[in-house]
Formats: C-alpha cells, sequence, structure tokens
C-alpha cells in the first residue's frame, strides 16, 4: 500500500575498467589520423555526485595522453539544448550510456526523424563483436503495419560493412540513401509520403544494382 512516507533510492557505480577503455580511450582518440580538427564534447550532469567526479578524473587521465585534442566540458541540459540550437558545435560527444541514449534521440529528430537514425555499438580495438542496429529498434507500436522507415537499417547495414572492412560496399549503400532521398517521391509516413516499408526498400535496391 503507498503511503506518503515511500521513498526511492538509485544508486550508480562506475569502475575506471569499464569507463576508460570503453567510452574515453575510443572516443578522445577517434579518428584523430584523419582530421585533427575534431572537438570532443564531454556531456556531464549538474551537481557534484562522486560517480561523476569520479568519471571526470577518468577523463582528465585519459586527456594527457591527447594532449593535441581539444576538450569541452558540457552539463547534460545545456546539451541538449544545443544539439537543437547549434548542432554544429559538436564533433564527437563523450557520455554516459543514460545520456548518450537521450542525445542520440535528440540527433535523430534532427536529421529528419527516427527512421532515418543508425546507430553502431563497437568494443575498442576489436575486442569483441559490433552491433549494428537502427535507433528506433524494433518500432513496435507500428509493428505489423508495413510503415517503418527501412533507411535505419540499411544505413546501420553501411556502418557494419564499413567496420568489416568492406569499405567499397558501405560507399555503394550510402550513395543509394542519399539518391533515393534526393530524387525519389518513394517516402513512409513518418517522411510524409505513403510508401509502405517494401516500396522504400525496394527503391534502395534499384539504387545500389544501379551502381554496378
Amino acid at each position: 500500500m503507498s503511503t506518503t512516507a515511500d521513498h526511492a533510492g538509485q544508486r550508480s557505480l562506475a569502475e575506471r575498467l569499464g569507463v576508460q577503455p570503453g567510452m574515453v580511450v575510443h572516443e578522445l582518440g577517434y579518428d584523430d589520423d584523419v582530421d585533427e580538427e575534431l572537438r570532443r564534447s564531454v556531456v556531464e550532469r549538474s551537481g557534484g555526485e562522486l560517480v561523476a567526479e569520479a568519471s571526470d578524473e577518468i577523463v582528465d587521465v585519459v586527456h594527457a595522453d591527447f594532449a593535441d585534442v581539444e576538450l569541452d566540458r558540457i552539463l547534460v541540459d545545456a546539451a541538449c539544448a544545443y544539439m537543437v540550437t547549434q548542432p554544429g558545435r559538436f564533433d564527437v560527444m563523450v557520455a554516459s550510456n543514460l545520456f548518450g541514449d537521450i542525445l542520440t534521440d535528440i540527433g535523430a529528430a534532427i536529421q529528419g526523424g527516427m527512421g532515418l537514425a543508425a546507430s553502431a555499438n563497437i568494443a575498442p580495438e576489436g575486442t569483441g563483436p559490433g552491433l549494428f542496429e537502427p535507433v528506433h529498434g524494433s518500432a513496435p507500436d507500428i509493428a505489423g503495419q508495413s510503415r517503418a522507415n527501412p533507411i535505419g537499417a540499411v544505413w546501420a547495414g553501411s556502418l557494419m560493412l564499413d567496420h568489416l572492412g568492406e569499405q567499397e560496399a558501405a560507399a555503394r549503400v550510402m550513395a543509394a540513401i542519399e539518391r533515393v532521398l534526393a530524387g525519389s517521391e518513394a517516402r513512409t509516413p513518418d517522411l510524409g509520403g505513403t510508401a509502405s516499408t517494401a516500396e522504400l526498400g525496394d527503391e534502395l535496391v534499384r539504387a545500389t544494382s544501379s551502381q554496378r
């Protein structure tokens, strides 16, 4: 029975073994050989929680090995606002799983909707398999209606091909996505059209095949 005396607590745990190699090292060093001008933004929570302080300490330790990388610390509420008003200020964002989940949904909305967004969960240094999927997951709210936009899933496939070293195939898939979005009238309902999942998928197949 609920009473006015009810209360709830939440406990967070940050382990150096998990935070340092899994999040910070990979992101702070990401593609430095490709673009030395990238700025890393570390998304933090407000307040002085010990978990946040521990994560900050790990970031500082790792950043010492990447002294040429510009590092920007930003609170999560401000990051959400800037994602909408100044998305160009971000290059690579380092965040906890919770904050990253929130920010990627905002990013999906900015780029055109959840149906377009792809994700890649990659183990640093190739120590484990990657997971590639559309940001929207299984979209259970429209399951069986043939209304889901397949582009997010196809884009995730392109990310997987690139990760596996199949850069040419990955580029062909991305070129097909760009061609369909720029020149085809096939649009699923989330993009303001009436095409079914299969119809938009067929357009993507044709655009990929035409590159041969």
